[in-house]
């Protein structure tokens, strides 16, 4: 590498490391061969990466033609090829928002390798379809309220190829509306190749215009695509039984697709102890308002999915894409499963998932997975033991199912409490497949999960937002005219904590602890004579303070325990807190008020 090179890579890498926080310094190594060969195994799942012989630096200046009130916070975040980096946060003016970010991302050996090398036609080749590098990277823009919440405002995107013909390009990109195709903005942005080895290492003038060429034909295959999929998904809709919910084709960036593109298997078991954990962290994600639905059927009107991506962005889903996630994580971790689509016992329409066991022929070899709770239940109603008021599955019916390999439309009866339904998704006469021969559809891009953070300690965490709770309860109490003592110690503190670990485990396992006799047995230990103990459990997703007290205050079993007015109260918050990846947190909380009979 020329020194000017060097000089150039340095200052990226040290831009944008030294913001993330991970190196203490760049060294240049001389010996490649000898480096690469002395680097340890890639880890799976992980953001560990092969060495690379060249990298993308996507810099993005900011978002023009806004429909953002001024004031507004937002951040901008880019994934591409399995990487995802985030800008800071920055404030509208009304009409546009400017970003300062640098994202540099490794190319991989192989395909930076042949970038380099002057009219190789089949690296153009390799480069323009999505069996090799991702033809674009992918930009989501996001509002972030004042107490951390976020909302996807827009995505696209980047064309970033030209930059291996002319170094460096800039990029406009469209953002379009998540929930229905609206423009909302125009990212402008710039994307430059820097090779790691020899002087230059980009293509040639005729390798370039190769290059060019191939991805001006992706435009016009997509177009070509996107033809014969509407006319592929028409002509296979009129063999679809009547009155069925049918999940076939959905929009992404305005672009027409399969829904298999919106399940891929996710590496999740470095992240997640079971597959109960993974089905838990899909819960936690923030439910999105569902598209306009036909008030009849129920049927979704305007049917726009968004990407993992998207989803991890803003920490917030509809049910379609929480379907689609779960099954994702539950096929990471080796299972057979597929998103199911059907009618509720309403009538409404809804999504599921399901797994299949041994065989996966008979409905009893089939276990049904709630999206909304990460419930477990198989047909009939047998399943977990806790939270029995809920039975969805047991009157429900299934229409189709995908996942990343199939659809599959259901031509057996619906009606009925237990249809003997054969779940053998390869028996025609059951189930009538979509074909896909001749079929050009994306798929969900490689994302590893970003892991639990370290900082603050969970401990840190609990101490602070438990102490956040008093404050609001002690406010409150005041405000209405009440004393007493509101806590987050004292003797009951860990015994209330006993209760928690109780809620928390039978939540993921779905199954009695046994521990309730225990409980109480501890309780009355700590409960002078002639005094009441009354206690509320309630599960978060956040550590929101001032939202949590909001739906305390709502429900009338813990406004009335806030409220309590007997002689000596003295009320214990206790939390315990589980972090998850991607910042989501799974919270317990527990009010327990201690007042004289007097």
């Amino acid at each position: 590498m020329d020194a000017k090179a060097e000089k150039q890579l340095r200052y990226l890498l040290d831009k944008h490391l030294a913001a993330s926080g991970v190196y203490d310094d760049v060294e240049f190594i001389d010996d490649v061969d000898a480096f690469v060969d002395a680097l340890p195994a890639v880890v799976p799942g992980s953001y560990a990466e092969r060495p690379s012989e060249g990298y993308l630096a996507i810099h993005v200046t900011g978002c023009t033609s806004l429909l953002e009130p001024p004031g507004s916070r937002l951040v901008c975040s880019i994934a591409f090829n399995g990487r995802r980096y985030e800008s800071e946060l920055a404030r509208s003016d009304g009409t546009a928002v400017k970003f300062d970010a640098q994202f540099v991302y490794p190319l991989p050996a192989a395909a930076a390798a042949k970038a380099g090398r002057d009219g190789d036609a089949s690296t153009t080749r390799v480069l323009a379809t999505p069996g090799g590098l991702p033809p674009e990277a992918h930009a989501v823009l996001v509002r972030v309220d004042s107490y951390g919440l976020r909302t996807v405002v827009g995505e696209g995107d980047v064309e970033w190829r030209g930059a291996l013909a002319r170094q460096k390009v800039t990029a406009q990109t469209e953002l379009r509306c998540a929930a229905f195709p609206l423009a909302v903005g125009g990212l402008e942005s710039t994307c430059e190749y820097v090779p790691v080895h020899g002087a230059g290492g980009l293509l040639s003038e005729e390798g370039g215009r190769e290059m060019m060429q191939a991805v001006a034909h992706d435009v016009e295959r997509r177009h070509a695509a996107a033809h014969l999929l509407a006319n592929r998904v028409k002509e296979w809709r009129r063999g679809v039984p009547t009155g069925r919910n049918v999940a076939v084709d959905a929009l992404h960036n305005s672009r027409l697709h399969l829904v298999t593109a919106f399940v891929a298997p996710l590496s999740s078991q470095d992240v997640f102890d079971t597959p109960y954990h993974a089905a838990h962290f899909a819960t936690l994600l923030r439910m999105r308002d569902d598209p306009a639905t036909d008030d009849v059927t129920g049927a979704v009107l305007a049917d726009e999915w968004t990407s993992f991506h998207s989803v991890f962005a803003a920490g917030a889903c509809r049910l379609n894409e929480r379907a689609a996630l779960l099954c994702s994580l539950l096929l990471g971790f080796g299972l057979d499963a597929w998103v199911a689509c059907g009618a509720d016992p309403h009538g409404a329409f809804t999504y599921w998932v399901l797994t299949k066991e041994g065989d996966g022929i008979a409905p009893e070899d089939v276990l049904f997975w709630d999206p909304l709770s990460g419930r477990r239940e198989r047909w009939g109603g047998e399943g977990d033991s806790i939270s029995r008021d809920h039975t969805p599955f047991a009157h429900g019916e299934i229409h189709s199912v995908f996942n990343h390999t199939g659809i599959y439309v259901n031509l057996q009866e619906v009606g009925g409490s237990a249809p003997p339904w054969s779940f053998a998704f390869e028996a025609p006469e059951r189930w009538r497949a979509f074909d896909t021969e001749g079929v050009v559809t994306a798929s969900q891009a490689e994302l590893a999960l970003a892991p639990p953070s370290p900082h603050p300690s969970v401990e840190a965490l609990e101490a602070a937002f438990e102490q956040e709770v008093v404050l609001g309860v002690l406010e409150y109490r005041s405000g209405i005219g009440l004393a007493g003592l509101v806590t987050a110690a004292g003797d009951l503190y860990p015994i209330l904590g006993q209760a928690l670990w109780q809620y928390a485990t039978e939540q993921l396992t779905g199954r009695p602890t046994g521990a309730d006799g225990l409980f109480l047995a501890a309780c009355q230990q700590f409960v002078p004579p002639r005094h009441s103990l009354k206690a509320f459990p309630t599960h978060f997703a956040h550590t929101h303070a001032s939202y949590v007290l909001a739906h305390l205050l709502q429900c009338t079993a813990t406004k009335d325990l806030l409220e309590t007015r007997q002689h000596n109260t003295t009320i214990t918050v206790r939390a315990r807190i589980t972090r998850y990846p991607e910042g989501l947190v799974s919270v317990w909380l527990i009010l327990a008020a201690v007042h004289s009979n007097l």
